[in-house]
């Protein structure tokens, strides 16, 4: 039961219920932008309840996918562990990045490559479901024309890629196998899981030294992204900050100059940004 309220809470009841809400005219695009505010959202469809059910299919087909290649890990040997039961159960509880799972050791319970497939679903459900549907739409360049999910993939690479070297130097932190295969696969996993909240462990990463903790703790606080069922902050605020930051450079050397913030070639609100800053430091 926990597991289906997490899968129901991912995509979110908000969202589920604009579908009834906005033929009632009660506020359905205004709780459709507060849950999921990313970009272009209202954009996907004419009316606010066919997004909202564009959304769930989206949401749906990746976790009837997760569910069957988990099962098919299964059936081939390579997850010996992960039956049926376990393979809904880490379904419905991975895309909307709740990280419940039935094990005591969580994900370290599993093999490699489930823990690499869990990776890999942790990566898809941060990122903004608007564009998922615009990929399975037929828009094959939506995601690497999306400033945000580029700076998402270059946070989580970069943050893997400086673990892996952390874990390299201390190998006992990895276990009984301190290769290098088993480094970035832990790092993956553990960036890729707080970095949006789910929760998962593939290793005790309490056991960790100082420099490996502080680096985990750093991406706690980025957050998956707008649109997306991670959790914190969000990559679209820091993306705008780290913009507007280097606007107040630019503009301090250039005082005349004006310089407005943009987030995939369009100008963003002065306001919006003023929100934004609030709301982090908050």
């Amino acid at each position: 039961m926990r597991q289906l309220t997490q899968w129901l809470g991912g995509m979110g009841i908000i969202v589920l219920a604009v579908a009834i809400l906005s033929q009632l005219a009660v506020g359905g695009a205004q709780l459709m932008e507060a849950e999921t505010p990313g970009p272009g959202v209202s954009k996907l469809t004419p009316h606010i309840a066919e997004t909202a059910r564009v959304l769930w299919l989206a949401y749906i087909g990746f976790t009837l996918l997760y569910i069957a290649l988990l099962y098919g890990l299964h059936q081939t040997g390579y997850a010996p562990e992960m039956d049926a039961y376990n393979a809904i159960a880490h379904g419905f509880t991975t895309l909307p990045t709740g990280g419940f799972s039935p094990e005591a050791d969580s994900v370290a319970a599993f093999s490699p490559a489930v823990q690499w497939l869990v990776i890999l679903f942790m990566f898809i459900a941060g990122v903004n479901f608007v564009l998922w549907w615009h990929m399975l739409a037929g828009d094959r360049t939506a995601l690497i024309n999306d400033t945000e999910f580029r700076f998402y993939l270059g946070v989580v690479t970069g943050m893997t890629l400086l673990l892996t070297a952390v874990l390299a130097v201390t190998a006992s932190d990895v276990g009984p196998d301190p290769g290098l295969e088993s480094s970035l696969r832990h790092a993956a996993f553990q960036i890729v899981s707080l970095t949006n909240s789910t929760g998962y462990a593939s290793i005790d990463f309490d056991a960790w030294s100082g420099p490996a903790k502080a680096l985990l703790l750093f991406v706690m606080f980025l957050g998956g992204s707008t649109g997306s069922t991670g959790g914190g902050i969000k990559m679209l605020r820091w993306l705008v900050i780290l913009k507007s930051l280097r606007r107040e450079v630019f503009t301090s050397i250039h005082p005349e100059a004006v310089r407005p913030v943009r987030m995939n070639g369009q100008v963003l609100d002065e306001e919006a940004i003023r929100g934004i800053y609030a709301f982090t430091l908050l």
